[in-house]
């Protein structure tokens, strides 16, 4: 490796990661590691408006072993319910 490519990849390594710190980007790339959508990577994008059944990231809260999942791991999700909706009326 040449002191150039050296050079280079320092200065780009560097450039990355100060960018990464002060931009925001508009989408991410998330990848669900849980069943309870389809595994695989994710292209997540701001929402304007939820809807019943639209996936969201979620962020677990606790170790789950049992799952392989680390604490903290994001998974994504259905949306069941939304606010002010009724889940289980049967229990009222």
């Amino acid at each position: 490796m040449t002191a150039r490519r050296l050079i280079f990849g320092i200065v780009l390594g560097v450039g990355a990661a100060l960018g990464s710190a002060s931009l925001k980007p508009t989408f991410r790339i998330v990848y669900n590691p849980s069943g309870s959508a389809p595994r695989g990577w994710y292209l997540v994008v701001p929402a304007a408006d939820l809807h019943v059944g639209d996936y969201v990231v979620a962020r677990l809260s606790r170790l789950l072993p049992k799952y392989r999942i680390v604490h903290a791991a994001k998974t994504v999700k259905t949306l069941w319910a939304h606010t002010l909706a009724d889940v289980c009326p049967a229990l009222e």
